[in-house]
């Protein structure tokens, strides 16, 4: 894989297995590309590496971000104006980084910030649930991995990544589609290895944690070596054989199924307070609540009850 960053100390770091760094000869990069680097970080001095691994055509390791990555794919995947292939970048730290319906994410050192540019270009059902159960399988399967001691690891619906009772990490997901055909599909990770960010507490959100307190030895590149590995294969198992195996799994880590919620309207948003059990989670990842004949699809959840 060809691998870029702004600073060769910070990917030592979190990309030990590239040890020969050199100049990046502006001359060398495509217009889609050297459009990429320019906006992920404007102005920076780039070095290049390479590391064996078929998971993605690029890696992007910037230290300190000044705006959300996530965004920054998104929007040039909606304008069409991504490179070919499948672009990994990661950021240290960084300002403006937010998760699921742009809710604040604390982007602080120590952790991984993580988004992915993925471009299938061929037809999917269920994208929509795919490639937001993706990412969080994908982080779920990486910390099981890096920290034997975390298994098993929980997802609360829909996107919240649980060791134990903390949230240590929280995936995003958007695509670009006409039909089922999916071209483009960007997504979000943030995975809390060293840190634990200073987030307000609410009923809804557990309280945030970090793989350090499960294994202090635990480095940010075993997670992310675990992580881009992960994401690679589930991607790659996607495309061959469909979604049901990752539906699957998704399902089986399921902290929800089973217990009594209340869903919540999201802070922008107005409606009832829903309240059940729930039964199962679809192929869409709407949640079907017992005795209720419309499914879930949105809000913010609360278990009120363990499991029956």
């Amino acid at each position: 894989m060809f691998v870029l960053t702004d600073n060769v100390a910070y990917a030592r770091v979190v990309l030990p297995t590239a040890t020969t760094w050199q100049p990046l000869p502006g001359g060398d990069l495509d217009l889609s590309f050297r459009e990429l680097v320019e906006t992920l970080q404007p102005g920076a001095v780039w070095h290049q590496s390479e590391i064996d691994g078929p998971n993605f055509d690029r890696v992007i390791l910037v230290d300190r971000s000044s705006r959300s990555q996530f965004d920054i794919l998104r929007e040039l995947a909606t304008n069409s104006r991504l490179p070919p292939g499948d672009t990994l970048c990661l950021a240290g730290s960084g300002k403006d980084f937010h998760g699921h319906r742009g809710r604040n994410w604390t982007a602080v050192p120590g952790n991984l910030h993580v988004s992915v540019a993925l471009a299938p270009h061929r037809e999917i059902p269920h994208f929509g649930a795919v490639f937001m159960a993706l990412p969080a399988l994908a982080a779920a399967r990486a910390i099981e991995s890096a920290v034997p001691a975390t298994r098993p690891v929980g997802i609360k619906w829909v996107n919240d990544v649980i060791v134990g009772t903390a949230k240590v990490a929280g995936v995003i997901a958007h695509t670009r589609s006409a039909g089922h055909r999916v071209d483009q599909a960007v997504l979000g990770i943030g995975l809390n290895v060293e840190a634990i960010p200073d987030v307000a507490r609410s009923p809804f959100v557990p309280r945030a944690g970090a793989l350090r307190e499960v294994d202090p030895n635990v480095t940010q590149h075993q997670v992310l070596g675990a992580l881009i590995e992960s994401l690679g294969a589930l991607y790659a198992e996607t495309l061959s054989t469909g979604a049901s195996s990752l539906l699957a799994a998704y399902r089986a880590r399921s902290i929800v199924v089973g217990r009594s919620v209340e869903i919540h309207p999201d802070a922008t948003e107005r409606g009832e307070i829903i309240t059940g059990r729930v039964r199962a989670i679809g192929n869409d990842l709407e949640l079907l609540l017992d005795g209720r004949s419309a499914p879930v699809t949105r809000g913010r959840l609360l278990v009120t009850t363990e499991t029956t």
